[in-house]
């Protein structure tokens, strides 16, 4: 088969869909739960503590937040767990659909080595689409297709950021159109649930005039509840495009080597 032929063979949108479901189907107790302890849990502690730390809301609250040194160390810590976070979900949902599940101390152990990997993989990422932004929007879009499934590439791959980036751009090529379909398919059912959830939490709140602390609290789970969907459908949804864009190449697309060669 021609590097041509290979070019040619198409996403199949609805393959990914059920992909991404199905491992959250299988995966369900390791995806939730790391999702759970590394994700929504650390991030309702920080928010409590932030507020903690400035005494409320004021017009100075971000500024005073931002001249404390325990805010600092709550930011990086994190940033941090949310890269570990990621690696974890990255790293069961290839296994499963690679058909070589991973225990759950194992995805713990391999996903360490990937926190800075992975955070330098978004803070390039986050550059280059900021800077083709800035520069016209169509630069941006292309990039962010181009780089579509670099962060599940520095799980698989290659632990190197910009190999990363090479590798996602050699297994996007001949599919991107597709991708940016999809891109904006999911955008829309996101901004749909995202209607839906702050709807409920705009009514919880209108409830907050006759009763007590009841509504905060209820809130704050939607929210949560939100955030905690996201995190899931988000990784796994990589991941199964990640995993039919490999097939799509054929032995799992170019190796890294042949990307740079």
């Amino acid at each position: 088969m021609t590097i041509a032929d290979v070019n040619r063979r198409k996403l199949d949108l609805g393959r990914v869909f059920g992909d991404t479901f199905g491992v959250i189907r299988r995966q369900a107790g390791p995806l939730l739960g790391v999702t759970f302890v590394l994700g929504v849990l650390p991030g309702i502690a920080n928010s409590y503590l932030s507020r903690q730390l400035v005494g409320g809301p004021s017009p100075t609250a971000s500024l005073a937040m931002m001249s404390n040194p325990l805010y600092l160390i709550l930011l990086v810590v994190g940033v941090l767990l949310g890269s570990y976070l990621l690696a974890c979900q990255l790293q069961i949902a290839i296994g499963d659909l690679e058909g070589r599940p991973q225990s759950l101390p194992d995805v713990l152990r391999r996903a360490a080595g990937k926190i800075l990997p992975i955070l330098g993989a978004e803070i390039l990422l986050g550059l280059g689409i900021m800077l083709g932004s800035l520069l016209l929007f169509v630069p941006g879009v292309i990039l962010s297709l181009m780089w579509a499934v670099a962060l599940p590439a520095t799980v698989a791959d290659t632990s190197n950021p910009v190999q990363a980036l090479g590798r996602s751009r050699a297994l996007t090529r001949g599919n991107r159109w597709r991708i940016f379909g999809l891109a904006v398919l999911v955008g829309i059912v996101v901004l749909v649930f995202e209607l839906i959830v702050l709807g409920a939490v705009g009514g919880v709140a209108a409830l907050s005039s006759t009763t007590a602390t009841a509504p905060s609290l209820l809130s704050l789970a939607l929210l949560s509840l939100l955030t905690f969907a996201l995190y899931v459908v988000g990784s796994a949804g990589s991941a199964a495009l990640y995993t039919q864009l490999r097939e799509l190449k054929g032995q799992g697309g170019e190796s890294v080597a042949q990307v740079f060669a």
